[in-house]
């Protein structure tokens, strides 16, 4: 039950972010963001591997931008 919990949570987390970005990004920030996914993505990880203490993940970014602002991906 708390894994059912969790993931939903996440799912919620995950589609509410993506629909302040899509609703906020300008021209601009679309190109920055793009230009910037990789160093973006590998923040991330770090993050991520100082949190958790996973080491799981690519090297390389996996995602499109497109892919990762689609309100139906869930990766």
């Amino acid at each position: 039950m708390e894994y059912e919990r969790n993931y939903r949570h996440w799912i919620g987390e995950i589609k509410t972010f993506r629909y302040d970005l899509n609703n906020h990004l300008t021209t601009n920030l679309t190109n920055k963001l793009q230009d910037d996914l990789e160093n973006i993505y590998q923040s991330a990880v770090e993050f991520v591997k100082i949190k958790t203490d996973l080491n799981i993940f690519l090297e390389k970014c996996p995602y499109t931008l497109v892919k990762l602002l689609d309100e139906n991906y869930l990766p």
